[in-house]
């Protein structure tokens, strides 16, 4: 699907914005541990993939811009004819060298060393720091503390993010990677409608969707699958899956495939018998309008903080009309999250979210995601599409993912 030139011309741009004397460093994603010796499936960092099309772990890419000159190196672990034993060869430098168009491959004993000649002319660095979520421990702060002290001619630092603008306008390659992903997603969607029924526990419908991701080569789900029932489906990203389903309740499941690393993200509810009753047909009903009303506000030139404040409009007077509330402001209490987010490589992209007030460019990918939560009647509902942002318009890439009642009802054989 990609190409040795698409990197080469993606670390073109970024050298580009690079302020002078500056360096980059991108770490390929490690092994991570379950526990013991068990290991995760190995998932790559998203900013190396889209620079170097290398899966591997123990790899880092450093590029440099030292008195105007340019300069890409990649470091990676040489192979050991134990560890082949265990799980396969490595690349070789050549084959490195033929994914990447990086000349300069070095084995990761050299790096050290490397980094440190670089720093002598380098003030800036620009660095893949993370937090951990919503969590208060940031180990950016710690990771940037540690650099400072383990090379004291960095005088400034500062996100990757700063400068990889590019992935915020995605390539026809990479929008038929998502599209891919959703084509595989929407199989699982329609296995999940065919399959669930009351009595069965939510893992169990989880086991039929990522049974629909493997038939199709998706080792990894492109974020935990998550189907939640009744009361359940009011936690926004419950992960539990250990309730059993009953019989008159709705079923909301989130989910989505991964194709060469770029994500697919889909949220559909259903009733677990098949047919939607009273209140929840009624709702269901309301927010799908609500949905398709939104998604006709995306096109080039809108924010996602403004179609966010159209959602709040709309989602107030709705609930004002069933009578939770009784002011439109106060949707809050049962539409707690915003409308959506940039998809790619992340399921949350980077540079993507309802507060951003940057306008939306042809080429982007939402998501358009709305939701009700009542806890007191256990009724959660969201519907969410994957969005194109076209030349005077949009695309719902994801239209093909049945959501409408009827077609619902037909599938699950009501």
């Amino acid at each position: 699907m990609f190409k040795k030139m698409d990197f080469i011309k993606r670390r073109k741009h970024i050298l580009k914005k690079m302020d002078n004397n500056s360096i980059m460093i991108i770490k390929a994603n490690p092994i991570l541990y379950k526990n013991g010796d068990t290991e995760f499936l190995h998932k790559q960092d998203s900013s190396f993939y889209y620079l170097t099309g290398i899966n591997e772990n123990d790899c880092t890419l450093i590029l440099t811009k030292i008195a105007n000159k340019t300069k890409e190196y990649f470091f990676t672990k040489k192979n050991d004819k134990h560890i082949e034993i265990w799980v396969g060869k490595r690349k070789e430098i050549d084959e490195l060298k033929d994914i990447t168009g990086i000349e300069r491959i070095l084995y990761n004993k050299q790096i050290d060393d490397c980094i440190k000649a670089f720093i002598r002319s380098a003030s800036l660095l620009y660095y893949d720091s993370k937090s951990y979520g919503h969590s208060k421990f940031n180990r950016k702060t710690l990771e940037i503390n540690e650099l400072k002290k383990q090379y004291p001619g960095i005088c400034c630092v500062k996100n990757i993010n700063n400068v990889l603008d590019l992935r915020i306008v995605k390539s026809n390659n990479e929008i038929k990677c998502i599209e891919k992903a959703i084509d595989i997603t929407r199989d699982a969607v329609i296995r999940a409608y065919k399959y669930s029924k009351p009595g069965m526990f939510e893992y169990e419908i989880r086991a039929e969707i990522e049974y629909a991701f493997g038939k199709r080569g998706t080792a990894i789900p492109g974020f935990p699958t998550i189907v939640a029932a009744g009361k359940n489906a009011t936690i926004l990203h419950y992960v539990s899956l250990d309730k059993k389903v009953k019989k008159d309740e709705l079923v909301l499941i989130d989910i989505g495939a991964d194709y060469m690393n770029y994500s697919a993200d889909i949220s559909r509810t259903y009733p677990a018998s098949g047919k939607f009753i009273g209140r929840q047909k009624n709702l269901y009903s309301a927010l799908l309008d609500i949905q398709k009303k939104l998604i006709d506000y995306v096109k080039p030139g809108i924010s996602m903080i403004k179609i966010n404040k159209q959602t709040g409009t709309l989602i107030g007077k709705m609930l004002k009309t069933f009578k939770y509330i009784k002011n439109e402001s106060d949707y809050i209490k049962y539409y707690p999250h915003g409308v959506g987010h940039m998809l790619g490589l992340d399921t949350h992209d980077t540079y993507g979210t309802y507060t951003n007030k940057s306008p939306l460019k042809k080429g982007m990918v939402i998501t358009i995601e709305p939701g009700v939560y009542i806890k007191e009647h256990n009724i959660g509902i969201r519907i969410e599409d994957d969005i194109l942002v076209t030349d005077k318009g949009r695309k719902n890439l994801s239209i093909s993912i049945p959501k409408e009642i009827k077609e619902i009802e037909k599938i699950m054989g009501a």
